[in-house]
């Protein structure tokens, strides 16, 4: 794919953002602002809009009507057939987990050239966390003295690990989590009716969390998982853990990073199930139905007990984000939960 290419088939078009009214509007102002920033750094939660909302961002700076994109003007045109000359989008190219210099060094030179349709370029830099130390510090010389109406987007949702001579440079525009409602009605207008509300209460606020979720393997075993969680055997901590691996589609032969946002996505899944059980009193008001027939138990835990099994189940979730193994940190998290969940005597 050319380099100012953009794959708009893996996430919605900006017509489809939703719950971020405020920054759509915000982002049309600025589009005819003589006080534009030259950077914008695009924050907030994963699966949220901000790429999108980049994206939106670019087609409005180059369109001929501003302020909203019109669709049929010779920029928006190009924009809609993803060849734009005067656009680039910078993303970690496939298979890898940085962006590497060579991929700014690209840019700069792309920058260099007047621009064809525009008055000037724009540039988006998707998961700009992932710049590697010498590609950051190839932006930050680009920040310090940009092209003529040149205007980069960094998009990220760890600002953080940014160097802050690069954040110091961007105006940031903050992304917030969509609500339920929201993004029960994103999910039934995508077709998704039966399970839509579960699956909002389970996206902690990102409509793209939960379409992957209603795609992936993690959601249709919900019910597994429950019976992992409900089991009564204190010492099947590694029968659980590989269970689990087997129902996420982590034990397979896929890379490190597939297996770890597999086993993410499970555990995220298993917390929101032990806290739903702590909020309901699941256990305790035996709603758990036919599941304790699976489980094999006599008797349930007490909200209390649910609720330090989420906050273990979310432990683990954060170790397997900060790198650890994940079968290693299903092993840990399993041993405590089997001790934790077990019948009382």
């Amino acid at each position: 794919m050319p380099m100012n290419a953009v794959d708009m088939t893996a996430r919605p078009w900006p017509g489809e953002i939703i719950g971020q009214e405020q920054v759509l509007e915000y982002l049309s102002s600025e589009a005819l602002s003589a006080r534009r920033s030259h950077a914008y750094l695009f924050q907030g939660p994963a699966g949220v809009g901000k790429r999108c909302a980049a994206l939106h961002f670019a087609r409005i700076l180059h369109c001929s009507a501003r302020a909203k994109p019109c669709g049929t003007c010779k920029s928006c045109r190009a924009h809609g057939a993803q060849n734009h000359p005067d656009f680039d989008l910078v993303a970690p190219p496939e298979g890898k987990r940085n962006i590497p210099i060579e991929s700014v060094r690209n840019l700069l030179d792309r920058l260099a050239l007047k621009p064809v349709l525009s008055s000037g370029r724009a540039v988006v830099v998707d998961e700009a966390h992932l710049l590697t130390e010498e590609a950051a510090n190839a932006i930050l010389k680009t920040l310090e003295e940009p092209p003529d109406g040149a205007v980069l987007v960094l998009v990220t949702d760890r600002p953080a690990t940014l160097p802050e001579t690069v954040l110091s440079r961007c105006r940031p525009v903050r992304f917030r989590p969509v609500g339920q409602a929201d993004c029960r009605r994103f999910l039934e207008n995508a077709g998704i009716r039966e399970d839509a509300g579960a699956l909002a209460a389970l996206a902690s606020g990102s409509p793209a969390s939960a379409l992957r979720a209603a795609a992936g393997p993690v959601f249709g075993n919900r019910r597994k998982f429950a019976e992992i969680l409900l089991r009564n055997d204190p010492c099947g901590a590694a029968d659980r853990a590989d269970e689990i691996m087997e129902l996420s589609g982590a034990s397979g032969s896929g890379g490190l990073e597939a297996k770890r946002k597999a086993v993410i996505e499970a555990l995220e899944l298993m917390a929101f199930i032990s806290w739903e059980a702590a909020r309901t009193g699941w256990g305790a008001q035996g709603r758990a139905g036919s599941l304790a027939e699976a489980a094999g138990r006599s008797r349930f835990p007490g909200p209390a007990r649910w609720r330090a099994a989420t906050l273990r189940i979310a432990a683990a979730a954060g170790h397997v984000r900060a790198n650890v193994t994940p079968s290693l940190a299903l092993d840990a998290a399993m041993g405590d939960l089997c001790r934790m969940l077990a019948d009382l005597p």
